[in-house]
Order: structure tokens, then C-alpha cells, then sequence
């Protein structure tokens, strides 16, 4: 009963649907058509341009290493960023950031699992063991929680460091 209500339902829609532009109804036409449908235009939303100082170095070359990074308020009170001094007279403060600070190394993958051959004793202990369908071996799921936690390290290692500075 329920699947002939939806079926109905669904005749009813595509009815309601296609009904208007395909009947003729007024003046031997149909009631819509297709290029009577018009949308709405966007209109273009147009970025503003940022200049960036031309000693930025945006290259994409890879490139790492400490940058000196110099920071003063303008005439406005407004914090100036540069990779080069303001001009002379101007108080200003220097700090040396590492490019390298938020690169995260990639793991190296693991070694390929063993030969299908197992030996009688993986037999025995695969025997005794209940049988549970998965995809990922215990000493693979061990390794990427080590793996883990090694990239937790060197992530909270890498925060006193920036921290520090």
C-alpha cells in the first residue's frame, strides 16, 4: 500500500512537472516553455588587487630557511609587515621566522606484508583466533597509533619552539 502511495506521489510530481510545458493551452501553445524561463544574474564580484612588496619572494621555489620579517606603525597607527626595513628614523622591530616551522614531514610508507606462505604456527594462531573480518592487521594498527603519536610530538615540539621566539 505504502509503495503505491509513493509511486502516485511521484506520477503527480512528474505531472505537475511536465504538464505545463507540454499541453496547449493558451492560444494553441503550451503554458511555459523553456526559453521563457529566465534566471537571475549575478552580478561579478570584483577582488580587490593586494600589492605585495617586491622583495617578497613568491616564487614557489620550495625554498626554506629563516626570513627576517620587520613590523613599525605608520603615520596612521597602522602595523606595516615587510621583508625589508622601513626608511631611516622610523622605530621598528625585527624577528627572524623559519619558513620550515609548519612543514610536517611525510611518513614513509610500510613495508609490504608478509608472503602469503605462512608458516604452521601463523596457522595455529590464526586457527585460535576468532575470526574477525578486517582490513587491518594488529600490527599495522600499532604502528600508525606510534606514527601518531610521533607526529603529535613533533607537533607540540614545534609549538614551544614558535612559542619561544
Amino acid at each position: 500500500m505504502r509503495r503505491l502511495f509513493i509511486k502516485l506521489m511521484l506520477l503527480l510530481v512528474l505531472l505537475a512537472v511536465v504538464v505545463p510545458f507540454a499541453l496547449p493551452l493558451r492560444d494553441g501553445k503550451p503554458l511555459l516553455s523553456l526559453s521563457a524561463i529566465k534566471w537571475p544574474t549575478l552580478p561579478e564580484i570584483k577582488l580587490p588587487e593586494v600589492k605585495l612588496p617586491q622583495s617578497l619572494d613568491l616564487s614557489g621555489d620550495g625554498a626554506t630557511g629563516p626570513v627576517t620579517v620587520y613590523r613599525w606603525r605608520d603615520g596612521d597607527g597602522a602595523w606595516q609587515y615587510s621583508s625589508t626595513p622601513p626608511a631611516a628614523g622610523i622605530a621598528y622591530e625585527s624577528r627572524t621566522v623559519d619558513t620550515a616551522t609548519n612543514v610536517v614531514p611525510a611518513l614513509v610508507p610500510a613495508a609490504p606484508a608478509a608472503p602469503a606462505a605462512a608458516t604452521e604456527e601463523k596457522k595455529a594462531d590464526k586457527a585460535a583466533a576468532p575470526a574477525a573480518p578486517s582490513p587491518y592487521s594488529p600490527e599495522g594498527v600499532k604502528k600508525l597509533f606510534e606514527d601518531a603519536r610521533g607526529v603529535r610530538e613533533q607537533s607540540h615540539e614545534r609549538e614551544r619552539i614558535r612559542d619561544q621566539l
